[in-house]
């Protein structure tokens, strides 16, 4: 082997020890760097080597590229030396080195900067102060940037550093900030316009990232001029800062500057007067707008209207968490903005998922707002500085602000690690292994396996253990007095907390807290470990108080059953389900408290679905078998038989609130438990046919369109067959139909019977036989009881006889052609019932059945179609409205838009009417 081509596979092995990946395009890269091909090559290559550089094949590519641009620039004599000091950020940042590509005269002056460390706060103010024009300013600035990231990447330990990072860039963008309003006052000749610059976000905490939006507003301060005159010149002063800030230019800017936290956001006005911001804060500010104010921070413009600014901000800040659900309502949006990440990015969001930057910061925030209001030591709006106030002052445990502190630094790196990468905005970690193994070794984090991603799943994992640690142990430790060490709220404190976290009677919370963590037993040791988190998940729901008295009933009275607390420690989808269920419903809570059992469904997923008409039927018909022998006055039957039908509305209530099942399934639960419940009863009644009876329940309404709510009546039609008996067969029915009823009475959970739909209503007799009944609908109907026909369904009973009706009743119901003076009166009865039903002073726009747009108008739009052409198409002879609705649409006499208007709103009526009978009970 020659000499040269031992030489070359010496430097091959040289690169390849140094993290070159393609040696053989390394090779070629040197001797571009080195035409002379002397004893250089090996330097090129020690100092790729020696500065832990992340991406080596970019490093040298790098190298080359520059150098070729400096010698086309006529380069310093130092330029090899400025390189090398550079290659940190050259070896990972393809956005530095497009940028040092831009303006290669940039690299002498930016390895001068790296040679000092971190750039010194008057270096910043000299450079950016002295730049002349836009260009040169974003030219200043990205340089700093660049500077500070060489020193960042060349740090062994970036997550001891990030917080003067942060500092650093925030200091530039200060500078910029303040640079662009005087270049504006110069512009516009408006030198005394009293104008302050707000900032908000990171840049307001003092916490940028390289590649991050700018969060301002624009203050003006009152005046006794007109203050249209002032606002006006205020706004052209704004504007043309706004100018120097983002207009397109040569060299981009720096940052993203965002104005859409001012009032009203994008609508609202770009300048408004301190007292008109007073005014705005004081009457219609939302609840998320008082907690981004904790991160205001004046940067520009007039000192005396930021002093003023300031103490506004202070005034509002630290009362904000005394508005009504002001936590509440902040923990809603922080799980809405979770549920709006796009899928493909959820598990790779550093910022926005759950255990992500935004987490610790609202954590931090939420504490600060609650505590702050008594104690001015901890109103950093720094969230580092937050962290350590509120331990250091008793809110926070050291051991879990440490940990939380710890987590909160590496995902800044990692945040700035995947911005650096190309200077762009994002918070995503990168889809190849590739890039994440580039990503490790700059970030530090050590590469066995998938190191950032690796090391993003386990701070995800104990953010969300710290945030209950932090929020909801302390409560623990004074209630039981568990850790009297380890305490860092005092009772009064812990009282505030509750409060703030939604628990509206803090005293009795508290009490609760007690009790269930109270002695040594398994019992008291589970729930101690299990109820930070119990507590979390009843936090979120709408009665967080009667939540944990429930859960309290509930574990003081199956709370040894061994299944009990292991299901609750094992699954967490059975705490979430059960804590959901009772923090929701006061229906569930107290159906429970009897039906101990029912527990068990929230962590089995074959018990929370709807049971089938057949299987409920067939267990109450088995009831009755094994009971047959018992007389008809004994109300044990009846009772078993009601027992069931709590057990499966229970069970549908548990469904419905857990939301494993849309409306419609929920509703045609309760249909199904109610139409079963007749059947078995008729089957009590009259078990061997003593009463020489056949009897046909028709429901009506919800209930025959299978459509009832929690809270819907039960309408009801009786007939029975005319078997030439006469009166006494009508006595006999009449006297089954009064069991029946009778037998329907449920004192533990009300059935309220409406049997006013029969013919003639209530001065009707309770039970027609069929005959009679299709007498009276040919001869002496009204139009609306067609209409109320059309949901006529048999629900129970003898299946021959409702066959006969419903048979006679078809030319009824679907008429060949609706009349016109058929269709006015069913309009006059439409609006005479929403007219006298509807509660004195009641707003029609908040009624769910009568009001405008509600439950009856969509009813009324799918029944007056079906009136009109169900005669001509049998797909619409059918009881329920969103089966009618349906085929309404599939046959073009509703247009799609209007059929899904339409359904919407009656699901959403239906959910809400059912929603008010759980929660209340």
């Amino acid at each position: 082997m020659d000499a040269s081509a031992s030489d070359r596979d010496r430097l091959r092995s040289r690169l390849v020890r140094a993290g070159v990946l393609d040696p053989d395009r390394g090779l070629v890269l040197l001797h571009q760097l080195d035409p002379a091909q002397g004893a250089e090559l090996d330097g090129w290559i020690d100092a790729l080597d020696t500065a832990s550089v992340a991406d080596p094949d970019l490093g040298l590519e790098a190298l080359c590229r520059l150098s070729d641009r400096l010698r086309s620039v006529g380069g310093e004599p130092t330029v090899r030396e400025d390189l090398f000091v550079l290659l940190p950020v050259l070896g990972f940042s393809r956005g530095a080195v497009d940028f040092f590509d831009r303006h290669p005269e940039q690299i002498h002056r930016v390895a001068g900067y790296v040679a000092e460390g971190f750039p010194r706060e008057e270096t910043i103010t000299s450079l950016i102060s002295a730049a002349d024009g836009r260009i040169a300013t974003r030219i200043a600035a990205r340089s700093l940037l660049i500077a500070i990231a060489a020193v960042d990447l060349a740090s062994p330990t970036p997550v001891e550093s990030v917080s003067e990072v942060c500092t650093a860039l925030t200091r530039i963008a200060d500078e910029v900030l303040q640079h662009a309003l005087r270049t504006a006052r110069i512009e516009t000749n408006l030198p005394q316009i009293p104008l302050a610059v707000f900032a908000f976000g990171k840049t307001g905490s003092g916490e940028l990232n390289y590649v991050s939006d700018v969060d301002i507003v624009f203050v003006c301060g009152d005046s006794t001029e007109s203050e249209g005159d002032v606002l006006g010149d205020a706004t052209r002063l704004a504007r043309a800062c706004l100018r120097e800030l983002t207009a397109y230019e040569s060299e981009p800017p720096v940052w993203e500057i965002d104005t859409n936290l001012r009032p009203e956001g994008k609508k609202g006005a770009l300048v408004r007067t301190l007292s008109s911001y007073r005014e705005y804060y004081r009457r219609w500010a939302t609840n998320w707008e008082f907690q981004a104010l904790l991160k205001a921070r004046i940067v520009a413009g007039t000192k005396e209207l930021g002093r003023r600014c300031s103490a506004m901000v202070s005034e509002f800040v630290w009362s904000a968490a005394e508005r009504p659900n002001f936590i509440r309502d902040a923990q809603r949006m922080r799980r809405r903005v979770i549920s709006l990440i796009p899928e493909p990015e959820r598990e790779r969001n550093l910022k926005l998922s759950a255990g992500g930057l935004r987490d610790v910061e609202f954590s931090a925030q939420l504490l600060q707002l609650v505590h702050g209001r008594t104690e001015p030591a901890v109103r950093s709006p720094a969230t580092v500085r937050a962290l350590s106030e509120l331990s250091e002052h008793g809110f926070i445990g050291r051991v879990e602000a440490r940990a939380l502190d710890e987590d909160y630094r590496w995902l800044r790196v990692l945040e700035h690690r995947v911005q650096l990468r190309d200077l762009r905005r994002t918070h995503l970690l990168p889809e190849s292994a590739a890039e994440r193994r580039i990503l490790s070794r700059a970030a530090r984090v050590p590469s066995e396996g998938d190191g950032v991603l690796d090391r993003w799943k386990t701070i995800r994992s104990e953010v969300s253990r710290l945030q209950r640690a932090i929020f909801y142990q302390p409560l623990l430790d004074v209630a039981a007095s568990l850790h009297p060490e380890a305490l860092v709220l005092s009772p009064d404190q812990a009282r505030v907390r509750l409060r703030a976290l939604g628990f509206v009677a803090s005293d009795a919370a508290l009490e609760h807290i007690r009790a269930l963590t109270r002695g040594v037993s398994r019992r008291a040791e589970i729930q101690r470990h299990l109820l930070p988190v119990l507590l979390e998940m009843l936090a979120e729901g709408t009665d967080p108080d009667y939540g944990l008295l429930a859960f309290r009933r509930l574990s003081e009275r199956i709370g040894e059953q061994y299944w009990y607390l292991r299901m609750l420690r094992d699954s967490p989808i059975a705490a979430q389900h059960l804590c959901r269920v009772l923090s929701r419903s006061r229906y569930i809570g107290d159906a429970l408290s009897s039906q101990t059992a029912a527990a068990a469904w929230v962590g089995s997923t074959e018990e929370l679905v709807p049971r089938t008409r057949s299987r409920i039927e067939a267990e109450m018909l088995a009831i009755v078998r094994r009971h047959r022998h018992q007389a008809r006055g004994n109300t044990v039957v009846p009772e078993l038989l009601r027992a069931v039908r709590r057990r499966e509305l229970l069970r549908l209530a548990m469904v419905a609130v857990t939301g494993t099942r849309e409306i419609v399934d929920i509703s045609q639960g309760v249909s199904a438990v109610h139409a079963a419940l007749i059947e078995a009863l008729l089957a009590w009644i009259d078990p061997v046919g003593e009463l020489g009876v056949r009897i046909t329940v028709i429901g009506l309404g919800r209930f025959g369109g299978g459509e009832q709510g929690f809270g819907s009546d039960l309408d009801l039609m009786f007939l029975c067959a005319d078997a030439g008996a006469g009166q006494e067969m009508q006595s006999r029915a009449r006297e089954a139909v009064g069991l029946l009823r009778e037998a329907l009475t449920d004192f533990h959970l009300p059935i309220v019977l409406d049997l006013n739909l029969r013919p003639e209503g209530r001065k009707g007799p309770l039970v027609r036989t069929v005959p009679s009944a299709l007498q009276y609908y040919e001869h002496w109907s009204e139009p609306w009881e067609a209409q109320a026909l059309l949901r006529a369904c048999a629900v129970a009973g003898d299946a021959e006889l409702s066959g006969r009706f419903l048979e006679g009743i078809a030319p009824i119901r679907y008429p060949a052609r609706l009349e016109a003076g058929a269709l006015r009166q069913i309009r006059l009865l439409k609006a005479r019932m929403e007219s006298e039903r509807l509660p004195h002073g009641t707003d029609r726009a908040f009624h769910l059945k009568l009001g405008r747009g509600s439950l009856s108008d969509v009813e009324w739009v799918v029944q007056l179609l079906q009136l009109r052409h169900a005669a001509a198409f049998p797909e619409l002879r059918v009881p329920g409205t969103m089966d009618a609705l349906s085929a309404e649409e599939t046959l073009g006499l509703l247009s799609p838009g209007d059929a899904m208007q339409l359904r919407e709103a009656w699901t959403l009526a239906s959910r809400i009417r059912s929603a008010i009978m759980l929660a209340s009970g």
